[in-house]
């Protein structure tokens, strides 16, 4: 069946994932409705400001030093 939903994918530090399963668990969630509520929230905290995050964002010099078919 075909959906017209996106998909996003990121990455977490292996404390952040423990942490995000435990409250997924803790709560009878899925990981995933956890992220999507939170980029819910996010969104509509932010939705009327002018492209003007509260983000510091490290200023990136060099390209990712793993090749697409390299593991990580």
């Amino acid at each position: 069946m075909p959906t017209n939903k996106q998909r996003v994918s990121i990455n977490l530090s292996n404390s952040e994932y423990t942490e995000l399963a435990a409250l997924a668990e803790r709560h009878n969630l899925s990981m995933a409705w956890i992220g999507h509520k939170a980029i819910l929230d996010f969104l509509e905290q932010h939705r009327d400001e002018l492209l003007q995050l509260p983000l510091t964002f490290a200023k990136r010099t060099e390209r990712s030093k793993w090749s697409k078919n390299e593991s990580r």
